[in-house]
């Protein structure tokens, strides 16, 4: 029933740099089985719309522009502009998105077309070169790119404005009381080539805004002795939002050398920043003596610019530029959050009704007098001969059993209907598996010792019931709470080698946290804990503050909380894989298991050097977990399960052709003249940033456990939706899971289905089940600490710990 089919993948013009490294390589990906729905328990809704096409046939063309043109509006009208100037070669209706032109006949023909355009007294050619000519029922990639810009610009003449890839409507912010922050509503769109057919997939999406600028923000603390610190600790790693332009923006640093007067070059002049957003956006800058923001761009912007010969630097000025998102200090403002939750969570019902309204205003023609601009859209729409149905699209569904979660002396419980045992856990918790922790330290600054102290008996109290025992706390006291401080006193206390550290901190600074966490974790090997003193400071919960506490030091010493039972026949060993940032700041982590319950782990990490992805890092990983298996068990695993987590669909045959066969490759490290080691691999693509939602018949949230894989699956692989998690407020959403190889005769499609809800019961911060498989929850977990805060790879004294939860 889970037979592979062989299919060759071959690179295409387009591609990642990935897979232009790597050869035609031909692959057995894994056929979805075939199978009746005589499991299917129950029907389910989603968030799809059956899209009726009569077209067939597109014609694609690339243009350029000679002088370089950088606006897109400007690209536009000069397009526009090379319409009106040949009318038939452009008829009966055509498509541009800033280079791709897409057109229903090839009147142009395959040699180049040229168009000198003349605007406000400048000269420009265009040069309209053949591409290629796709079916749209056939060629699916193509037919998404073109669907989607459609779509796209059929909403943004509605009056919505694209901020990222999502499209807002601006005129419906609503603002949050008693705060700066602000909620904008709007949608997701994209086209998809489904099992069931041509669907356009819809969401909803709200972009929160700050309405006071970075600068202002600065400026609350300017007289701060450690101003810069702060400045860079409120915008690093955040994404901005720049209004004159409706772009965002990741922020890499602040440029504190130059400022709003200094000058770059632009094509061939030396143009100061004041002149430049003066010319170009009609901006005035008030505030001549501020930093400036140094952002990322993509790649498409730095071959962009590099052709316009403008700078290698992005700078924003921070006067013009807004944080989106909440701060830490924000997400810890209860009544903030619960006033924003109520904006943003939207229960299934009226994200129903909303997406209805959306399909409603992409399918009516506005009544005459209307816009000439909308009607001229629409009409494209008529022309191109598409239609939405909107009614949402039902399919059928089946729910998973949830397996007993078992503690110490195989005590078990069962999940309750919303995936949760924490009622059990608290009322019973005897945890599986923890060594007594002896010689430990406690770091804390003066003016929190009341709550140090408090803190410290309810947490001897409540490990005393679950069966660990603390001893021998050594208790420092800090005369300030400054990094240098933290760190001057560890140096000096690891003479004593402790076992764990604990550091109380007075506030989330980020710089404070990430140089403790870099002694420690990198430099030392110790496992530590650091904690927020007014985490610990409210006296009615610090009994639940302890046991969570409790439960993140005993997996930090590499001990275990409870056990999730998957049966097999074979040495097992599941691997979770997570890739962060590309090219030279890009670090690869694996996270695999090392024994037969899968509740012990091996993590390791690998960072780039200079132009090295690291994702051509992961087969030396592999040979590090296989071997670490070996050492534990004596033994080598003989099934190997990968879940390689963050890979969208787009991004499946670079996976399929440079990172399978790196794991091919590192099972040959252990051939030996007697033993050829061939495992079965199963590798499984997981994808949680999806726009997908499933609803029961009566609009309300399917139970975790929910699977789908029918209908709004992909025609090409074998992949399924799975809801492993509640949620307690909106609308649920599934994870995405494509099984890309399964050479096991253990597992069948269903069984992997199963496997992979039972390790959603196994991240050991949260006693209930989370989204994604607890292996792949855990590479996650530490890909985000190396690359925040860490910048190095962790001591391998903590290689079989979770010592990054």
């Amino acid at each position: 029933s889970h037979q592979a089919e062989k299919r060759s993948i071959s690179p295409e013009s387009g591609e990642t740099s990935l897979i232009k490294r790597s050869r035609n390589i031909e692959v057995e990906t894994y056929q979805r089985p075939v199978y009746g729905n005589e499991e299917c328990d129950t029907s389910l809704r989603s968030n799809f719309f059956k899209l009726r096409l009569a077209v067939r046939e597109v014609y694609q063309y690339h243009c350029s522009f000679s002088p370089e043109v950088e606006m897109m509006a400007l690209k536009r009208k000069l397009v526009a502009l090379a319409r009106e100037k040949e009318p038939k070669l452009f008829e009966p209706v055509y498509c541009f998105d800033g280079s791709i032109l897409w057109l229903l006949r090839n009147d142009m023909g395959v040699n180049p077309v040229e168009f000198d355009i003349e605007n406000q007294g400048t000269q420009y050619k265009i040069i309209v070169k053949f591409i290629k000519n796709f079916d749209l029922h056939k060629d699916s990639r193509s037919a998404n790119n073109f669907f989607n810009i459609i779509f796209k610009k059929i909403l943004l003449v509605s009056g919505l404005k694209q901020m990222g890839r999502s499209l807002f409507d601006t005129t419906k912010m609503q603002e949050v009381r008693n705060s700066d922050i602000q909620v904008i509503p709007g949608f997701q769109t994209a086209i998809h080539a489904k099992l069931g057919g041509l669907y356009l997939n819809a969401d909803l999406a709200f972009k929160v805004m700050h309405s006071e600028n970075i600068l202002s923000k600065f400026q609350k603390f300017s007289r701060e002795q450690n101003f810069r610190e702060l400045a860079e600790d409120l915008v690093k790693s955040k994404v901005v939002y720049t209004r004159y332009n409706h772009k965002t923006y990741r922020v890499t640093g602040i440029e504190w050398e130059i400022n709003p007067r200094s000058t770059f070059k632009r094509k061939d002049e030396e143009i100061s920043f004041v002149e430049y957003y003066s010319k170009i956006y009609q901006q005035r800058i008030r505030d001549l003596q501020q930093p400036l923001l140094i952002v990322e761009e993509s790649k498409n912007e730095k071959r962009r610019r590099a052709a316009a010969g403008s700078q290698n630097l992005i700078f924003l000025i921070p006067e013009l530029t807004y944080l989106t998102g909440l701060t830490p200090d924000q997400r810890s403002n209860f009544k903030l959050m619960q006033s924003v939750h109520q904006i943003t969570r939207v229960d299934p019902l009226q994200r129903i009704d909303k997406l209805r309204e959306l399909i409603g205003r992409l399918n009516n023609i506005p009544p005459p007098g209307s816009n000439t601009r909308t009607n001229i859209v629409l009409d494209q729409l008529k022309n191109w001969n598409m239609e939405i149905n909107s009614n949402i699209v039902t399919m059928p569904g089946r729910t998973i059993v949830p397996p007993k979660i078992f503690f110490r002396r195989d005590e078990s419980v069962q999940p309750d209907n919303r995936g949760d045992w924490t009622f059990a856990w608290k009322n019973r918790m005897q945890i599986r598996s923890a060594s007594d922790i002896n010689s430990w330290a406690v770091l804390f600054p003066e003016r929190s010792g009341r709550e140090t102290r408090e803190f410290l008996r309810s947490l001897e109290q409540v490990a005393k019931g679950a069966g660990v025992n603390f001893e021998n706390a050594n208790l420092i006291q800090l005369r300030d709470d400054s990094a240098r401080s933290y760190s001057s006193e560890i140096e000096r206390i690891i003479q004593f080698k402790p076992s764990f550290i604990v550091s109380i901190l007075s506030t989330n600074l980020a710089a404070r946290y990430g140089a403790i966490k870099k002694e420690l974790s990198v430099k030392y090997g110790i496992p530590s804990q650091c904690i927020l003193s007014r985490t610990i400071g409210n006296s009615k919960g610090l009994m639940s503050v302890c046991t969570k506490i409790l439960q993140q030091i005993v997996v930090k010493r590499g001990d275990e909380l409870w056990i999730c039972r998957c049966p097999t026949s074979r040495p097992t060993m599941l691997v979770g894989v997570d890739v962060h940032g590309s090219g030279t700041r890009s670090t690869a982590s694996m996270v695999s298991t090392t024994n037969a319950d899968f509740s012990r782990y091996h993590s390791s990490v690998s960072m780039s050097q200079g132009n090295q992805n690291a994702s051509g890092l992961l087969g030396e990983l592999l040979v590090d977990a296989i071997g670490n298996f070996i050492k534990i068990l004596n033994r080598p695993p003989m099934t190997i399960c990968i879940y390689r987590n963050g890979v969208s669909e787009s991004q499946l045959r670079s996976v399929i052709q440079f990172e399978i066969p790196q794991f091919r490759a590192a099972f040959n490290r252990f051939n030996k003249p007697d033993f050829n080691y061939k495992p079965e691999l199963v590798f499984i693509v997981v994808n949680k940033r999806i726009n997908v939602r499933l609803f029961k018949q009566d609009t309300s949230n399917p139970m975790p456990g929910t699977v789908v894989d029918t209908d709004i699956v992909s025609p090409d692989y074998a992949d399924f939706y799975l809801i492993s998690q509640h949620a307690r407020e909106g609308s649920v959403s599934p994870t995405h899971y494509t099984v890309l190889l399964n050479e096991s005769n253990d597992w069948s499609f269903k069984m992997l289905q199963e496997l992979t809800y039972r390790q959603c019961h196994m991240y050991y911060n949260w006693s209930g089940t989370v989204s994604i498989p607890a292996p792949c929850q855990y590479a996650q977990r530490l890909n985000s600490i190396v690359s925040q805060y860490l910048h190095a790879e962790p001591n391998q004294r903590l290689s079989n710990s979770l010592h990054y939860l």
